[in-house]
């Protein structure tokens, strides 16, 4: 019995490390009808790995910080680093994550990761995760119901997440002049924060970069212009089966898109959903990112953060406040229509990246925000689609720009579209 028991165990070892370094993974999206023998075909270890070991597979470092938002939410902040001993940092950089991602998002492109290429810039690196995102999901009170703990869009995200955020990161640097940069909402939240907070902008950032921003939303493509004319049929639905959040099931989520999206011909579906609905560039797309992107997403996001953009776009564009109706409206706004968010209040200098591929964030919307922005300001135009930010595959020039958009921010050069 010992002696099977032992051949058991060895079995299991063995069947076990096969496992571990199994191809999930290719270079080439046809590779992946034999992924398990094509030399195009390999392991990512970041498809198996938490945030910390994805930063350590790639030489880096990474460390949690928490913070606690005005109304009771407790979100983390992981701090990039060259090491585990590293004790001189340079210009700190927040890095804020757009919808249905977390912080993840930039750092599971490998060495074509933002985060990364930051760092080794010689900036020092923060990566902050929203409220309800998979890498904060508490708040001071455990016993809030699950209705009470969604009901907030991102304007919320805007108003308390960020200040705890900056705050945070000011407190531990001792620096109060943090570069923030958003991409998608974390652009349209790093928006809203300064124009209903300028005060407090003006004390803790240096600049703001907003990549891919989402504002006005009135000349949206693909997928988000397709469900749009539904907005109050989904509305109603969601409403009636209690659903407040999308993306609370990761372990399920990871499971399906294994099925999915690791497979030939699958992950051509894949490919063409992602690129429909973010306005991914096809000719940008990484097979090999792809399964990794596809696995993280997406993370927890309140339904009235997708809610709120939807009544913008139906609203022709108007960035403004979440819309309760107009009773609501009245009691809470004064007005029987949601406020404008005054993007003119903003005086800290600001950097805005387009691109004229993006089917979320159209190029005309964006140019229409950059107009409307009084403080200091340059834009810079590329062919790139939504998430290409993120995961592009010719991202050098992109980086390059950010790099140099940091810097600009102690040279005090404004006012110039850069295409």
């Amino acid at each position: 019995m010992l002696i099977i028991g032992v051949l058991t165990l060895k079995l299991i070892v063995c069947v076990s490390t096969a496992n571990v370094n199994r191809n999930n993974v290719c270079s080439t999206f046809s590779a992946y009808g034999n992924i398990s023998r094509d030399k195009r075909c390999f392991y990512n270890p970041d498809l198996d790995s938490n945030p910390a070991e994805i930063a350590q597979i790639h030489g880096y470092a990474l460390e949690t910080h928490l913070a606690t938002t005005e109304d009771g939410y407790i979100i983390s902040i992981f701090r990039l680093k060259k090491n585990e001993d590293q004790k001189v940092f340079g210009q700190p950089v927040v890095l804020q994550h757009g919808i249905l991602v977390d912080s993840l998002s930039w750092i599971i492109s490998g060495n074509n990761s933002l985060g990364f290429h930051l760092v080794s810039n010689g900036f020092d690196v923060w990566l902050p995760n929203f409220r309800g995102s998979t890498f904060s999901g508490k708040h001071v009170n455990p016993s809030i119901s699950e209705k009470k703990y969604w009901n907030f869009s991102f304007h919320e995200l805007g108003v308390y997440d960020i200040p705890a955020i900056v705050e945070k990161v000011a407190k531990i640097t001792l620096r109060n002049d943090i570069v923030f940069l958003g991409h998608s909402m974390g652009s349209t939240t790093s928006l809203i924060y300064p124009s209903m907070k300028p005060k407090h902008a003006e004390k803790y950032i240096k600049g703001f970069i907003y990549t891919a921003p989402v504002a006005h939303f009135d000349h949206t493509k693909g997928a988000v212009s397709a469900v749009l004319p539904f907005y109050g049929l989904i509305k109603n639905l969601l409403e009636s089966f209690r659903v407040y959040a999308i993306g609370t099931l990761p372990k399920l989520q990871s499971f399906v898109t294994g099925l999915t999206c690791g497979n030939y011909p699958n992950i051509l579906i894949c490919q063409i959903v992602y690129s429909f609905s973010t306005g991914l560039v096809v000719q940008q797309v990484r097979p090999d990112i792809l399964p990794v992107i596809m696995k993280f997403f997406p993370t927890g996001t309140a339904v009235k953060c997708l809610m709120h953009y939807a009544q913008i776009a139906l609203a022709k564009g108007r960035f403004q406040q979440f819309d309760y109706g107009i009773e609501e409206n009245k009691k809470i706004y004064n007005s029987p229509v949601p406020p404008e968010y005054d993007v003119g209040k903003i005086t800290v200098p600001s950097e805005v990246f387009a691109s004229k591929n993006d089917f979320l964030t159209d190029y005309e919307d964006v140019t229409r925000l950059y107009n409307e922005l009084k403080c200091p300001k340059n834009m810079h135009t590329y062919d790139l689609g939504h998430t290409d930010y993120l995961y592009g595959k010719n991202v050098n020039e992109l980086y390059n720009g950010i790099v140099q958009a940091i810097k600009s921010f102690d040279l005090n050069k404004s006012n110039k579209i850069i295409t």
